[in-house]
């Protein structure tokens, strides 16, 4: 730690300036000119310094967020677990393809090998087409599941060695979960890094995690090298020390997703907060919501549709004077609201902000729950008004979000008149 101090005045300017663990304070000297000295370090080769200027990102702990250092621990936890338990799958697997046996091909192994690689090719494609929208809404559950189907997947790879019939199943069947568990850790990953990246140094808060993940699988293949030869061709032995590795691998991924504290509304958090709000008039704070909010969210069906194309409405019966309504309001307000069934489809503006998606969404959740502030677009915008200062004073990002929308804007041209055409 660097500290400022000048001897030589009693007069202190108003001013103090920080960058990570530096700290310095001006002073005015005796003959006016402003003065900033810096101690020089104990030590040329300061340990402490080296680790935090090769590990963490600059300006640490200011740069980034509040919940950084909990989760990078539990992070680093499970990624030293995970780089010792993939040890014991790779080596099931080159068991399997006939490593150490006088009778197997260098032809059947390589073809197992691509049939094995091709089934994760595939099933990453289709994992990102099905799936890909969601990843950024809800990081958390996508984060840890990620994990729990790569544990998954090497479960499948271990039991290779005892049942080889089954070699080419099990293999490409934990193929297929790796390819998600890459797709998946990996956009996530960038997720929760730009949450962390207080000061947007995405680049520099995903190079120091690239780096530390780095040092820990080093550390891993250290530990492997050790425990390895103890473990020796014992099944036994193998299963003891996979099933301990991979509860402390899920054990650390469970408390490093847990002790994140996301300042932005995805859906599950939206209505945690507009719950709190209508009972107390208070949001609750980002790390009140992420104590309450659920591990895993896996809505399949939610009544609030936001950004339904406006054939949708159309096909739940809208005649052509309901339409023009949906576009009066949209050109009004933003957004319209279209009940059918117990669905409430919102159609958006092609000019909608993040925060009148946000106040389109809490309209729908007001229809949801018959609020009498429902029936009136300005009764419900005063409404939204009030739960936005709260949530803003209480430290949520109001501004952006992570509702997943569907893409459909509509662009209303209320102004022009189409012609018939002529008739001969």
């Amino acid at each position: 730690v660097y500290y400022i101090l000048i001897m030589s005045s009693n007069q202190t300017i108003p001013a103090e300036e920080t960058c990570g663990t530096i700290q310095r304070t001006y002073h005015v000297a005796d003959k006016g000119g402003v003065v900033g000295t810096t101690h020089v370090r104990s030590s040329k080769w300061d340990v402490r310094q080296i680790i935090y200027e090769a590990f963490l990102p600059e300006g640490y702990p200011d740069s980034v967020s509040d919940d950084y250092l909990h989760y990078q621990v539990f992070d680093s936890i499970q990624a030293l677990c995970s780089s010792f338990t993939g040890t014991l799958s790779t080596k099931a697997i080159l068991m399997g393809v006939g490593v150490g046996n006088a009778q197997a091909t260098s032809t059947a192994a390589i073809t197992q090998w691509i049939i094995r690689d091709g089934s994760g090719m595939i099933g990453r494609i289709l994992f990102a087409w099905t799936q890909g929208s969601n990843l950024d809404n809800n990081a958390k559950t996508w984060r840890f599941m990620a994990d729990i189907l790569n544990d998954v997947a090497m479960t499948l790879e271990i039991m290779v060695s005892s049942f080889p019939t089954l070699f080419l199943p099990l293999v490409c069947t934990g193929s297929i979960l790796k390819s998600i568990v890459g797709m998946a850790g990996g956009a996530t990953r960038a997720a929760l890094t730009q949450h962390q990246a207080k000061r947007g140094n995405i680049a520099d808060v995903s190079a120091k995690d690239g780096t530390q993940e780095t040092a820990l699988v080093l550390v891993g293949m250290l530990l492997s090298l050790v425990l390895t030869p103890l473990i020796g061709d014992s099944q036994f032995m193998t299963w003891l020390f996979f099933c301990l590795f991979t509860f402390l691998h899920l054990l650390s991924n469970y408390l490093a997703v847990r002790g994140v504290r996301m300042n932005k509304f995805n859906r599950e958090r939206f209505n945690l907060a507009f719950k709190a709000f209508s009972v107390s008039g208070r949001v609750p704070s980002p790390s009140d919501i992420a104590d309450a909010e659920r591990t895993f969210v896996f809505d399949l069906w939610d009544p609030i549709v936001l950004g339904v194309s406006l054939s949708e409405i159309v096909a739940a019966g809208a005649t052509s004077k309901d339409i023009s309504h949906v576009l009066s309001a949209i050109s009004n307000d933003k957004y319209a609201i279209w009940l059918h069934g117990s669905k409430i489809l919102i159609i958006i503006h092609a000019r909608c902000s993040g925060n009148d998606t946000m106040r389109a969404y809490f309209h729908g959740l007001l229809k949801l729950r018959r609020s009498p502030d429902a029936d009136s677009f300005s009764a419900s915008a005063k409404s939204f008004e009030l739960f936005v200062k709260s949530a803003t004073a209480a430290g949520w990002n109001c501004t952006e979000h992570l509702l997943g929308p569907k893409e459909w804007r509509v662009t209303p041209q209320l102004g022009s008149t189409s012609k018939k055409p002529k008739t001969t």
